[in-house]
C-alpha cells in the first residue's frame, strides 16, 4: 500500500515533456525473450517470493544512478527498485505481482521469481525474472490462467531493462488494453495504477524521464509514465545511461584502421591513449580496451556502428567505428 500512496502522488507532480533526461533516453525495440537458465529461486532456495515479498540484491560491481552510485539494489513484489535512502525512483513494469502458492514444493517452480547474475559483451548485470506472476487481485487467474513474464535487468553502466516474455491476459479486468492496469477491490472499487515505466532523480524531484502510452507509441515524461499496452514476447524498453560527454583531444585525431573493421582494428595516434571504450548506439558500454597497442578484436561485437571513446589522462575524443564482418 505505501507504494501505491507514493505512485498517487508521484503522478499529481508529473509533466510531460520532448526533452530527455540528460543522463538518460528510453528506447522501445522488439527482440528475443530468453528464460533464465541458470537462477537462483526466490521461493524455492532462499525462502522468499510470496506476500509482499522485498529483497536486497548485492552487486559485484558500482551501479550507478543519476548522480549516486551503489553496490546493491532493493527490489520488491511490484518491480520496484529502490536504495535505502531513497524512495521508490525506479519504475520497470511496476504493479504487484503474485507468484502462486505451491505447498508440495516440486523440483522446478512454474510460478516463481528467481535472479541471476549474467556478463553480457564484458557487461556485468543483475537479472530478476517475473515467472508466470499473476495481477495482484485479478479474478480471472483461476478460469483463464491470467498471468504474465518479463525481467528487468540493471547494467553495471547504469542502463536498465525490462524484458517481455509471453503474457496471457486476454480475460483479465485487471487490463484494459488502452489504459493500462487495475486493482480491485473487495468493495467493487476499482483503482488505475500502472504499469509504471519511469526514473526518477532523488537528489532532484524534477528530474525523471518515463514513457507514457502505447509501447510502440508513446510521449516522453518528465515524471511518472505508465504503458497504455502491454508489448508482444520479446519486446524490450530500455533505460539508456548516456555516456559522459567529452572533449576533443588537443592532439591530432587517433585514426582506426581498417574502418570497417572486419575482426580486428588498429589505432595510431601521436600521444599514447590510456584507454578505448566502445559503445553500441544506444549507449551501453560493450567493450573496454585497457592496451590499445596492436590489433584491437571486434569478434565479440556484431555487425554496426559503434561509437569508440580515447582517453588520454583527462582529455578524450570519439570516433565512428564500423564493424562488417565479411
Amino acid at each position: 500500500m505505501k507504494n501505491i500512496l507514493f505512485i498517487l502522488s508521484f503522478m499529481l507532480t508529473s509533466s510531460l515533456s520532448h526533452t530527455q533526461s540528460p543522463l538518460y533516453s528510453i528506447s522501445s525495440f522488439q527482440d528475443t525473450y530468453e528464460p533464465l537458465d541458470t537462477f537462483t529461486s526466490l521461493f524455492f532456495d532462499i525462502g522468499e517470493g510470496r506476500d509482499w515479498w522485498s529483497l536486497t540484491f548485492e552487486l559485484d560491481f558500482d551501479f550507478p544512478f543519476f548522480e549516486r552510485s551503489y553496490d546493491y539494489i532493493n527490489v520488491d513484489y511490484d518491480a520496484y527498485a529502490h536504495f535505502d535512502d531513497t524512495d521508490y525512483d525506479i519504475s520497470l513494469f511496476t504493479f504487484g505481482y503474485n507468484p502462486d502458492i505451491i505447498y508440495n514444493w516440486p523440483v522446478e517452480l512454474e510460478s516463481d521469481v528467481r535472479y541471476s547474475y549474467k556478463t553480457i559483451s564484458g557487461v556485468k548485470a543483475l537479472v530478476i525474472e517475473f515467472l508466470k506472476n499473476r495481477l495482484d487481485t485479478d479474478p480471472s487467474v483461476e478460469e483463464f490462467d491470467s498471468h504474465v513474464n518479463f525481467q528487468i535487468w540493471f547494467f553495471e553502466d547504469g542502463s536498465m531493462e525490462t524484458r517481455f516474455g509471453e503474457i496471457n491476459l486476454d480475460n483479465s479486468p485487471c487490463y484494459v488494453p488502452g489504459v493500462g492496469f487495475f486493482l480491485f477491490f473487495s468493495n467493487s472499487d476499482t483503482l488505475q495504477y500502472g504499469p509504471g515505466i519511469s526514473l526518477r532523480n532523488p537528489d532532484n524531484q524534477d528530474d525523471g524521464i518515463g514513457m507514457l502510452g502505447s509501447y510502440n507509441d508513446y510521449e516522453i515524461t518528465t515524471g511518472y509514465g505508465h504503458l497504455t499496452y502491454v508489448p508482444p514476447p520479446g519486446w524490450v524498453i530500455r533505460f539508456n545511461r548516456e555516456p559522459v560527454k567529452t572533449k576533443d583531444l588537443s592532439i591530432n585525431d587517433p585514426q582506426l584502421f581498417p574502418n570497417p573493421a572486419d575482426g580486428y582494428f588498429t589505432i595510431s595516434h601521436d600521444t599514447p591513449i590510456d584507454l578505448i571504450e566502445i559503445f553500441d548506439p544506444s549507449g551501453r558500454s560493450v567493450m573496454t580496451v585497457t592496451d590499445p597497442s596492436g590489433k584491437i578484436s571486434t569478434e565479440t561485437l556484431g555487425d554496426g556502428f559503434y561509437i569508440l571513446k580515447c582517453s588520454c589522462g583527462e582529455q578524450t575524443s570519439t570516433h565512428k567505428l564500423v564493424v562488417q564482418k565479411k
